[in-house]
């Protein structure tokens, strides 16, 4: 799976923002000030920008601590919005159905029946089983990886000008401005769910070792991570 890039324009500015899935793309999209940029265009000005500042336009990367993005997936895809109801039938998302081969169902099991395995996916399974999927879903794939490209030995890696942390309120307060954005809804808000999630040590060591990329790039500390607390027992 070629991962997809995210990338808005803001209108009438060499301004760019760059984000992934889980990391604010509803809110961005519902913008006025902002145009998302798809097709080739995208991977000449990032590798302009790479090249040269002076030729490429000024990139923003909204970045999630990794831990709290994939609390967050879980959440929404598989505790609050495990199906949608849509003319009266329920249908389950795409994201979901990485999870079918190690589940015992298939596309072809009812929706009941996937929704109770779904259900039936505890926390911690679930972090067992991201390295087996992650890639192939770019709500889960790390985050420097959708602005990552290789192309026979090269690796070519997107240049940011700047990294916003989406948990700094100062920063996105800024970043709105700049942007001109309205930030006040918040969209696919998982906080909501009442799920206690708890980090063990091992599933700590699975989510640093899968996303030691977003760790290194985006600037995450796994000591003092909010998301942790005290771990429970491996």
């Amino acid at each position: 799976m070629v991962p997809s890039m995210w990338v808005y324009a803001l209108e009438g500015t060499k301004k760019y923002v760059a984000t992934n899935p889980k990391v604010m793309t509803s809110a961005l999209n519902r913008q006025p000030s902002l145009r998302r940029v798809v097709g080739k265009r995208r991977y000449l000005e990032f590798a302009l920008g790479s090249i040269s500042p002076t030729f490429g336009p000024n990139f923003t990367l909204l970045a999630r601590n990794p831990f709290g993005r994939i609390e967050s997936f879980f959440r929404e895809k598989l505790r609050i919005r495990v199906y949608e109801a849509r003319d009266g039938a329920r249908e389950l998302k795409r994201q979901q159905s990485i999870f079918y081969p190690w589940l015992g169902v298939s596309d072809t099991d009812s929706v009941s029946q996937r929704c109770e395995a779904l259900l039936d996916l505890s926390f911690a399974d679930f972090v067992s089983l991201l390295p087996r999927v992650a890639h192939l879903e770019d709500h889960l794939n790390p985050q420097i990886h959708n602005y990552t490209r290789a192309v026979g030995p090269m690796r070519w890696v997107a240049h940011f000008d700047h990294i916003v942390h989406v948990e700094d309120d100062d920063a996105m307060a800024l970043f709105a401005d700049e942007f001109d954005l309205d930030l006040g809804t918040r969209d696919n808000d998982s906080s909501a769910a009442r799920v206690n999630l708890a980090w063990s040590a091992p599933m700590v060591a699975i989510v640093h070792r899968l996303y030691r990329d977003d760790f290194r790039t985006l600037g995450y500390r796994l000591e003092d991570n909010p998301f942790l607390g005290d771990l429970g027992e491996p």
